[in-house]
């Protein structure tokens, strides 16, 4: 796993943990959504703090096509290495 992968993965444990009320050990790669219960509101403060970390466009319709939080890592690590 990259160093940035790992970064981006503290940021969003973060915040959903801030968010949430999870434990940040809760959230993992594999975490999905659902697991988190993450409604419409999260999601979209999610999207807003992925624009401004690392300047992706995203909005909450995309994280649908998202199963987990990997998928959400990968968006942003391919999106910054473009």
């Amino acid at each position: 796993m990259s160093l940035m992968k790992k970064d981006i993965l503290s940021k969003l444990q973060k915040t959903i943990s801030d968010a949430k009320g999870i434990a940040i050990d809760d959230i993992t790669y594999n975490t999905s959504f659902s697991q988190l219960s993450l409604d419409s509101l999260d999601l979209v403060e999610l999207v807003v703090m992925v624009k401004k970390e690392y300047q992706v466009s995203l909005k909450p319709e995309d994280l649908v096509h998202f199963n987990n939080i990997e998928d959400v890592c990968n968006c942003i690590e391919r999106a910054s290495n473009i």
